[in-house]
This record gives C-alpha cells, structure tokens and sequence, in this order.
C-alpha cells in the first residue's frame, strides 16, 4: 500500500518537472531578456517624458522592444552565417553539466509546439507499429491518391522523447484507429514517455474524410500507384 502511494506520488512529482522546469526556464530567460533591453534603452526612456509619469507605458514600450529583438534574432537565424553562430553556441551550451538538461528539454519542447501547430498535421491516430501486438502513436500528414486503387494515409510516427524525428509511413485507412486525443496531448505523451497522459484512451475505426484535411490530397499521375 505505501510502496504504491509513493509511486503515485513520484510520478505525479515527475510530471511536475516536465511541467515547471521549462516553464521556469521560459520565465527566466524572458525576464532577463526583459531587464537588459530595459537597462539598455533606459536612456532613450528618460526622454520620454510620459514614461516618468505611466510605469506602466514604460513596461509595455519596453516589453515591445524585447519583442523586436527576439523577432530580429529569429529573422537573422535564417541567414547561413547567423545560423552556425546560433548551431555553435547552442553546441557550447549543450556541453555545460547541469544546464545542457534544461537547455535541451526546453529546446525540444519548443521544436514540438512549433511542430504541433504546425498546417501539416491534422489528428493523432494508433497504428501496430513496428510489429503486430505493439501499438504506436502517429500524427496524420495528409493523403495519397492512387488512380483505381484506395487512396493512402499519410502518417509520421514520431520517436521519444524529442517528436521532431520519427518515420514517414503510407497506410490504409483500415490499418489505423482514431483516438480521443488532441494534438497537444498527443505531443505531451510522447515528450514525456507517457507520464503526461490523460489515463484513459479511446480507440475506434479511423474514419477518411478529404474535408477535414487541412492539407490537400496528392494525386498520383494516372498508370502509377504505390503498391
């Protein structure tokens, strides 16, 4: 009975460290962020006469250069040049005890939010994956037509704990299920190994409908087809 409370009580602290620990980081990295561009530009500030007499204007101007600088850096990170300057310091970080941990799972966090709202993906599906008797999660990506034949579906399998990589499958529709879960806690699950997860699940035949896709279809040309 107490080994299986505190089992309980580990994984529900475990799941708070998924949680709080990037969120912190997160919250961390802004408000420095915040108090730089502040100390920075408080000269410029002093000139505005209005900010002496509203701290809350000074905040928000301030809050919108920490906004433009962060939109200027994610601008210039897809220039060639400041992109290996970014792949270099990321490695440096990386190698640093202790803060590589944080660094890393807040990095793969945000890859997989900017990956969950991403147009390409549609729902989350079940499939047996690699073999028959083990199930998998998948994300739909979208559909391929086969002139005479059943159309495919599209589907990325994504691996644990980092979403971004995974395998690109063609399946039939009959070889998937369709599971109660939004993208979202479909992307938590896999991040978290399963410790993010809403405990009960619910299968049923995955159902093709072109509609709900929010990607087009592919055509294959007439006389080719992939099986």
């Amino acid at each position: 009975m107490i080994r299986k409370a505190w089992a309980s009580v580990k994984t529900h602290i475990i799941a708070g460290i998924f949680v709080t620990v990037p969120l912190a980081v997160t919250y961390v990295v802004l408000r420095g962020l915040f108090d730089i561009v502040h100390n920075f530009f408080s000269p410029l500030l002093k000139f505005l006469v209005i900010t002496q007499y509203s701290p809350f204007l000074e905040a928000v101007i301030t809050f919108l250069l920490a906004a433009g600088i962060v939109y200027l850096i994610g601008f210039l990170s897809k220039i060639i040049f400041v992109a290996r300057l970014i792949a270099l310091g990321e490695r440096m970080v990386s190698r640093i005890p202790v803060v590589k941990y944080f660094y890393i799972t807040t990095k793969q966090i945000m890859d997989s939010i900017a990956l969950m709202k991403s147009s390409n993906i549609n729902k989350v599906v079940i499939l047996e994956y690699p073999r028959k008797g083990i199930l998998a999660m998948a994300f739909v990506t979208g559909v391929m037509r086969q002139p005479g034949k059943e159309d495919l579906i599209n589907i990325f399998v994504p691996s644990t704990p980092n979403p971004t990589t995974g395998f690109y499958l063609l399946v039939s529709p009959e070889q998937i299920w369709d599971v109660n879960l939004t993208i979202e806690q479909g992307t938590k699950m896999i991040i978290s190994g399963g410790i993010l997860s809403p405990g009960e699940i619910e299968l049923k035949p995955y159902v093709y409908k072109p509609g709900e896709m929010k990607r087009p279809v592919v055509d294959l040309p007439k006389g080719q087809s992939v099986l």
